[in-house]
């Protein structure tokens, strides 16, 4: 084993300092570390560059003073240099106690055992000059900004017309552009078909100290488009700085889950129409058996008149009433299938088909429910003055189509084959008010706990939910909903009903239509007396 140095002699736990290097450990900073990087001395020079105590430090790591800026790479090297016997030299920037930064030259020496096996280590702490601080701060920053550039999905440094100053690797490669090819040309060369403008439009309104995020879709140099999440920075010498995301693989899961959520929607409406399919054969049925007999009637009137048994004035007269009533007949049977038809679409008629009248469109939605569901449900319309209601709701008809079929399925089944009363209600609402949170709709004269908003999840005891909205409410008289599932009933594939008799998926697409439209939904039930749903929608 090679001769110890003068700081690798110890006693204890103590440096043995020698007099005549007063001079030298006044001006040097001494720390010493055992194996597992806890201190177990410091002098007083130490203390004073870091503004720490010595019962502050001691039994403490040196992330005490660590400043973070540094890559952990750096101590990982110098812990394998001095485990290895070697002694370790550089810079090191740590954080004084006030939160302020400052470098060192530091000398990290291997201390060992009495069998010559390394123990630990002897830092010896220099302070650089000032021109020094300047230096290694510079080289840094320089070292770091590097570092963020080539980790980051995409960076563009642009001039102040949007024009590329630099690229980073991990852009070029992504793009299948090369450097050179880039420099010096404009950003919105690279904009996708359909997306021309959209750059520049943020680029022109950015403001310094205020960046900007946004989406587009830009081209590759194979021809192919990619989703990008873009971020701009204006910097002081009006350049701008442009980190880039590559956001395909979300944008892909987006729009595979829109179409997943679209086949959801349509096939619980074919459960519906399965559903309502005998009360809508009757209907068709009965107008077709209506046309069967005044076709008859006419055939016999023709043969009267054949046998000339009657006046052809009398029989005129019969021969255009019967076609009046089959008229009206067709066009009864006509409007049900229509209805049907435009319920069944994977789409809607026209993707911009608003609900133009609340009430018109609750009117319609009945008639066809009247026709489908069994004659020993009755409908009661309570509906707020039309011209309170034209408001725009970010619903389509067939939208509010689907969620009024479901409700009033649901209301048909809580009957359980019996007689019952399916009420619609629209009020004008200032909010959600805590009205509603005061009782529990459960228990009467319960005050209530909890109270839940199925549609965005709100819950509170006092439920508050601000702004103008319409509020359309379903009420039947039924056999109610346990208490205990009441929270769980608008779950996906959640159902009550038998096996073969409900997916689960009818309440699901309410909620998940009506969240889309901002909207809230809150229940209340009662065993044996009914349950209400209340939809509110902001206008």
């Amino acid at each position: 084993m090679s001769k110890l140095t003068k700081f690798q002699v110890f006693k204890s736990d103590l440096v043995v300092e020698d007099p005549s290097d007063k001079p030298l450990h006044e001006r040097t900073a001494i720390s010493k570390t055992n194996l597992d990087g806890i201190i177990t001395y410091v002098n007083a020079t130490f203390c004073k560059e870091c503004g720490y105590s010595p019962d502050e430090l001691i039994g403490q790591t040196h992330k005490k003073i660590s400043s973070y800026v540094q890559p952990k790479s750096l101590f990982k090297g110098m812990w394998q240099t001095v485990k290895s016997g070697q002694i370790w030299q550089g810079e090191i920037c740590n954080r004084h106690k006030n939160g302020k930064l400052y470098w060192s030259n530091v000398s990290y020496y291997p201390t060992f055992d009495a069998e010559g096996v390394v123990n630990g280590n002897i830092a010896i702490r220099f302070k650089v000059t000032q021109e020094q601080q300047i230096r290694l701060t510079q080289k840094l920053k320089a070292e770091q900004y590097d570092s963020i550039i080539a980790g980051v999905a995409g960076f563009w440094h642009l001039d102040k017309t949007g024009r590329f100053i630099d690229i980073n690797d991990q852009y070029c490669l992504a793009s299948g552009y090369t450097r050179e090819t880039l420099i010096h040309s404009p950003v919105s060369d690279l904009e996708a078909s359909g997306f021309e403008g959209e750059f520049m439009s943020v680029f022109n309104s950015l403001q310094m100290e205020q960046p900007q995020y946004f989406e587009t879709k830009h081209k590759r140099q194979d021809g192919s488009t990619w989703d990008l999440r873009i971020m701009l920075s204006r910097q002081l010498n009006e350049s701008v700085h442009a980190f880039t995301w590559d956001i395909s693989a979300k944008k892909q899961e987006e729009r595979e889950k829109k179409l997943l959520l679209k086949e959801v929607y349509y096939l619980q409406k074919m459960e519906s129409v399965g559903r309502l399919t005998s009360g809508i054969s009757n209907d068709i049925n009965n107008l077709l058996m209506a046309i069967s007999g005044y076709n008859e009637l006419n055939k016999f009137s023709a043969d009267d008149v054949l046998k000339e048994n009657v006046s052809r004035e009398f029989i005129y007269s019969e021969l255009l009433e019967n076609s009046k009533q089959i008229d009206i007949s067709i066009k009864r049977t006509k409007d049900v299938i229509d209805k049907m038809l435009l319920y069944c679409r994977r789409e809607p008629v026209k993707n911009d088909d608003p609900i133009v009248n609340i009430n018109q469109s609750l009117e319609s939605i009945v008639e066809f429910l009247r026709a489908s569901l069994p004659s020993t449900i009755t409908f009661e319309l309570n509906l707020l003055a039309t011209d309170l209601l034209n408001a725009a709701l970010n619903l389509g008809n067939a939208e509010l189509h689907q969620i009024m079929m479901n409700l009033c399925i649901n209301a048909h089944d809580a009957f359980e084959f019996k007689p019952g009363k399916i009420r619609i209600k629209t009020t004008l609402r200032d909010g959600i008010e805590n009205e509603y949170c005061q009782k529990c709709p459960l228990v009467s004269d319960v005050e209530i706990v909890e109270f839940h908003c199925n549609s965005c999840k709100k819950t509170g005891n006092t439920l508050d939910i601000s702004g103008r909205m319409v509020e359309i409410s379903v009420k039947d008289n039924g056999c109610g909903v346990d208490p205990l599932l009441l929270n769980r009933i608008f779950d996906p594939f959640f159902t009550t009903k038998s096996v073969g008799e409900g997916t689960g998926l009818g309440l699901s697409t309410v909620c998940g239509m009506v969240d889309k439209a901002s909207g809230h939904i809150i229940v209340s039930s009662q065993l044996g007396k009914g349950t209400e749903v209340k939809l509110f929608f902001p206008i």
